[in-house]
């Protein structure tokens, strides 16, 4: 392809048109298939930013605001998701995936293969910053329920080699690594648990045309396209004269961009190396086999590693533990306003007031500052203040029960969360066995990361078995 060429010269077989087409309308599917799941990931964003008087409309695919009834009806969010979710991150941030190869037998050439795997698979873990990734990755999967961790073949990574006789610079190329959100994945079905059963994946990603031509060597016009963003919501949230903002989940638009789709076909009979096609815009810009030896017994697979939160039996997406809390997030918000109007009314106060008595009755308009002096008829009953009762114990004991049901379905405890031990215990050995709970509730979590880790290093090692082909050197220590 001439890199000067504008989008609409460039000409393309009849078969590479319709290959693009058949892609392109099977990402449209695709994305009609999957958009009640992703309707779930953006409601669990907005309730973790605080924006939860949302809910999913059906009928038009969308998160909307829901209105409030009353005018005077308070809507502050208190929101106990985030800080659930931040608990759950700092303790799952001690699971640290050590990548350790075992050898099969007590060879001696075993023994060292698997000295020396290991030894390579904690270079490469230091040196591809794995920290900052495993960080963005359980946030995304605390979120979503899980997120794609994806391994390739970077022919820029490694050592400086040189200049080729046309002037460009050749590394000895290395292991890339990269977090994949749910959003971006679209499988031939959500209902296959396992990834590698899907007969094929699309990657859908959102590039600036200028990267696409740094990529790929074309110039696409680009278009506005769709993304999400953080920015304040418009929504009234409270009453009594209190209108908070609160942050919301929603559409952006981003100037001079394209869709790039990766197309990646398993094998199969009629493709037995599989199938990659990048499409950018309309232009297909690569076709292909299977790129990497990734799979068992150096097979080409898929290069994309699941991380699970919580598994989700006969469905490809992991669950989130937010979309349990969000049921009870609603009934919190909704008892603690109503005790803050209740509140705001034994405050605040009501009067009483017979009908016709005043002398002018606008005063009653906008309430009555302090130090207000009220003219009344004479024979008439003068104004007085309505009794307040207290706030009804059961309420107060909602309130509670709430805060206990976050804690049974999130796992993390009030100990977790204030860092204080409970105020009925003192004893040592109980304070340990409570906190050997909180760990238990994330040992599931704790487990599928670990088991994401171990097929990563698998996949890192069948890279370097299939593009380290010539000596190099690296460091380690030791």
């Amino acid at each position: 392809l001439d890199p000067d060429m504008a989008p609409t010269q460039i000409l393309q077989p009849e078969e590479v048109r319709a290959l693009v087409d058949d892609i392109k309308g099977e990402f449209e599917r695709r994305k009609e298939d999957r958009r009640s799941f992703e309707l779930q990931w953006r409601l669990n964003q907005n309730f973790l930013a605080g924006n939860q008087y949302c809910d999913i409309l059906t009928e038009v695919g969308e998160v909307v605001q829901q209105p409030s009834t009353f005018d005077w009806e308070m809507r502050t969010v208190y929101n106990q998701i985030a800080p659930i979710v931040e608990t759950r991150l700092s303790k799952l941030t001690r699971v640290q995936p050590g990548l350790t190869v075992r050898p099969v037998t007590s060879d001696a050439t075993d023994v060292m293969s698997a000295r020396f795997s290991t030894r390579l698979l904690k270079n490469a873990y230091a040196s591809r910053d794995m920290a900052s990734r495993f960080k963005q990755a359980n946030a995304w999967m605390e979120v979503c329920g899980g997120v794609f961790l994806k391994s390739v073949w970077n022919p820029n990574g490694g050592q400086f080699l040189g200049r080729s006789s046309e002037g460009k610079d050749v590394y000895e190329g290395d292991v890339g690594v990269s977090v994949v959100p749910y959003y971006e994945i679209f499988p031939a079905t959500s209902y296959l648990e396992d990834l590698d059963e899907q007969g094929s994946i699309i990657h859908a990603k959102v590039y600036s045309v200028d990267e696409i031509k740094l990529r790929w060597g074309i110039q696409l016009e680009g278009r506005t396209l769709n993304a999400f963003s953080m920015e304040m919501c418009g929504m009234v949230s409270g009453g009594i004269g209190y209108n908070p903002s609160i942050m919301q989940v929603r559409d952006n638009l981003v100037d001079d961009a394209e869709l790039v789709l990766e197309y990646y076909e398993k094998p199969n009979r009629d493709f037995p190396l599989g199938r990659h096609v990048v499409i950018a815009g309309d232009i297909c810009v690569h076709v292909g086999v299977l790129p990497y030896k990734n799979a068992g017994f150096l097979r080409r697979g898929y290069p994309f590693v699941h991380q699970k939160c919580l598994d989700n039996p006969g469905i490809l997406w992991g669950a989130s533990v937010i979309e349990r809390c969000i049921p009870v997030q609603r009934d919190y918000n909704a008892v603690r306003n109503r005790i803050n109007e209740y509140i705001a009314r034994m405050t605040i106060g009501n009067m009483a007031v017979e009908q016709g008595s005043l002398v002018d009755e606008s005063v009653l308009d906008d309430g009555l500052p302090p130090g207000s002096v009220i003219e009344y008829k004479p024979g008439s009953t003068p104004p007085q203040w309505m009794s307040p009762q207290e706030i009804p114990a059961t309420l107060l004991a909602q309130v509670q029960e709430l805060q206990n049901e976050f804690v049974n379905i999130s796992g993390v405890s009030e100990m977790s969360r204030t860092s204080q031990s409970p105020a009925a215990i003192s004893s040592g050995t109980a304070l340990e066995i409570l906190k050997e709970q909180d760990d238990t509730r994330l040992a599931l979590t704790a487990e599928n990361i670990r088991e994401a880790y171990r097929r990563m290093g698998q996949q890192w090692l069948r890279l370097y078995k299939q593009f380290a082909t010539t000596p190099r050197m690296t460091r380690l220590a030791g």
